[in-house]
């Protein structure tokens, strides 16, 4: 493996189940490589995952993981709120 790979630092996206669903992890490249290499040599399809990007330093991966973590959050914050505000309701009077 390319001493560059296994320096770096992977971005991955694991468990996703939609936008606002998912997990993300900071991951040494080498060590995801032979794991996922491990896995396919004995027969087992490791579960699915996204590589989001490639860096040289963990400040950087960990920079866009957390881009991801704030994506993640805002869009469930949004798809909570309703997208007309409640209006109060009117008192009418019965007389």
């Amino acid at each position: 493996m390319p001493d560059a790979l296994s320096k770096s630092f992977a971005v991955v996206v694991h468990h996703y189940r939609s936008p606002r669903d998912y997990a993300v992890s900071v991951e040494r490249t080498g060590e995801m490589l032979l794991k996922n290499i491990g896995l396919f040599t004995d027969g087992f399809a490791g579960e699915a995952r996204l590589l989001m990007g490639l860096f040289a330093t963990e400040a950087q991966a960990w920079a866009l993981a957390n881009q991801l973590k704030r994506s993640r959050t805002m869009l469930h914050a949004l798809l909570q709120t309703p997208k007309h505000p409640t209006r109060p309701e009117r008192l009418t009077s019965t007389d």
